[in-house]
């Protein structure tokens, strides 16, 4: 029998230290900012299923007799529907700038670190990979989508939902680490229209394994 050779103890300490470097490296950031809005992007789609859930359900509340509403309805619902797509998410990441002291305002666990992390890494762009999971409930948007659909500005939204329906645009920012990891900071926002949409952080923490929304948010805009 082939005894297998045992480990120095050496060996361990060097193969963790590797392992550790790794993690914090480019390479570890960046798998950690895809699974970061892996999460948010799961998270986003459910509501969207949930919000047509919920437009469904209030069509058969509509009093039968109100003909014009059930109408209007319909149609919103129809828009909503005409793509298996649930939202449009933006290919190249954004970012948005905020004063530290008023972001702690509303986000007590943001630390210093991470702030200054996520400063630093929204100085260059990122690409958000494709999501499997999600298969055909997201449609990637790129710049040349934006630049064939916005190039007139007083049309680019009935355009885009004649292409797209209802569904929002949704952009990302980079995420910014605390000093451990285990945390990040976001920027998103969601838009419907030229005159509907918001901008908000949200704070991401890891739990066994799994990157989830903490609940800490900061509204930036809303329009």
């Amino acid at each position: 029998m082939v005894q297998k050779a045992k480990m120095k103890p050496i060996q361990r300490i060097a193969i963790t230290v590797l392992v550790t470097l790794i993690s914090f490296s480019g390479y570890g950031k960046a798998k950690r900012e895809q699974e970061i809005y892996s999460s948010l992007t799961k998270e986003l789609v459910l509501n969207e299923e949930k919000n047509l859930a919920f437009s469904k359900k209030r069509i058969n509340e509509i009093p039968k007799d109100d003909t014009v509403m059930i109408r209007k309805a319909k149609l919103v619902l129809d828009l909503k529907t005409r793509d298996t797509a649930f939202i449009v998410l933006v290919k190249e990441t954004a970012s948005y700038a905020v004063k530290e002291e008023e972001l702690k305002k509303d986000m007590p666990s943001c630390d210093s670190d991470m702030y200054s992390d996520f400063m630093i890494r929204n100085k260059k762009p990122s690409i958000v990979n494709s999501i499997e999971e999600l298969g055909n409930k997201v449609v990637y948007f790129t710049e040349d989508d934006n630049n064939k659909i916005f190039k007139h500005a007083d049309k680019g939204w009935n355009y885009f939902h004649k292409i797209y329906g209802l569904q929002p645009i949704i952009c990302y920012s980079r995420p910014g680490f605390n000093a451990k990891g285990d945390k990040a900071l976001i920027f998103y926002s969601i838009v419907n229209g030229a005159t509907s949409g918001t901008g908000q952080f949200l704070l991401f923490k890891k739990v066994k394994g799994v990157w989830i929304n903490s609940g800490e948010c900061a509204l930036t805009w809303i329009a």
